[in-house]
């Protein structure tokens, strides 16, 4: 009996490394080409950024014909469903939250944890030391799935995209809600903002946190076609590659 148990063991194990091996060897195959032309940016143009945050997942463009990544759940528009940064916080009152993280005096960490679907956002994860107008005007904050922007190369204007990575808190498909990124913020701020422009900026500096990676500083991103790039962020709303180069952020 011992000798069957320890049969039937190794032979368990045997097929779970090759169901391992097998798995990680068709996870490697199908992300290599988006290893291979990603590119690690660590400052871009804020102010022309522009998003998109669908609940359905779009269409892959490396796709081919017949798979089921080939065609979007639902067709995007003529822009590509892009919107302006400051769309992302339209249901924001910019002014009430301003003032609220400007009345914050006390040393308070606040959390937020994030939920991927369907459409992303960090929620406020409250409790007794959370400041009230942070419960009432921030309980919130939208997270998009995709950003467009442009940066600088060589002295001229590149585009590129960076998305949020939907699979990193999965396993074998099933998602891992323990394993969620969270937004950690510490109160008081150390510069509050002072305008809508500054506001959006901040809010935008948090929405985007699960996009960078730490080491080194960076968000991984794709390069963008000018065709798409115009339809996206609009022709009026890129670079000029004849004036002087921008100011990037983070500063």
């Amino acid at each position: 009996m011992r000798i069957q148990h320890s049969f039937v063991s190794a032979t368990v194990l045997i097929l779970t490394l090759c169901v391992s091996v097998l798995f990680n060897a068709c996870s490697t195959a199908s992300r290599s080409k988006e290893v291979n032309r990603t590119r690690a940016i660590t400052q871009f143009v804020p102010y022309s950024v522009h998003f998109r945050r669908t609940p359905t997942k779009g269409a892959d463009p490396y796709a081919g014909p017949g798979g089921n990544d080939y065609v979007a759940e639902k067709l995007p528009d003529a822009r590509f469903d892009c919107e302006p940064l400051q769309s992302l916080f339209k249901d924001i009152d910019l002014d009430g939250v301003r003032k609220c993280l400007a009345s914050i005096s006390n040393q308070v960490d606040v959390l937020y944890r994030l939920s991927r679907d369907p459409a992303p956002a960090f929620t406020l994860d409250e409790n007794e030391s959370v400041p009230e107008c942070l419960k009432k005007g921030l309980k919130e904050i939208p997270v998009p799935r995709e950003i467009f922007f442009e940066t600088v190369e060589e002295s001229r204007p590149v585009c590129y995209a960076g998305r949020l990575n939907i699979e990193e808190d999965e396993l074998f498909w099933v998602k891992l809600p323990i394993a969620r990124k969270a937004l950690r913020l510490s109160f008081p701020l150390d510069a509050p903002p002072n305008s809508d422009a500054e506001t959006v900026l901040l809010l935008f500096s948090w929405a985007i946190t699960p996009f960078w990676n730490d080491t080194p500083r960076s968000i991984p991103s794709v390069f963008v076609p000018d065709a798409v790039c115009d339809a996206c962020l609009g022709s009026k709303n890129r670079l000029d590659p004849s004036a002087p180069p921008p100011r990037l952020w983070p500063y």
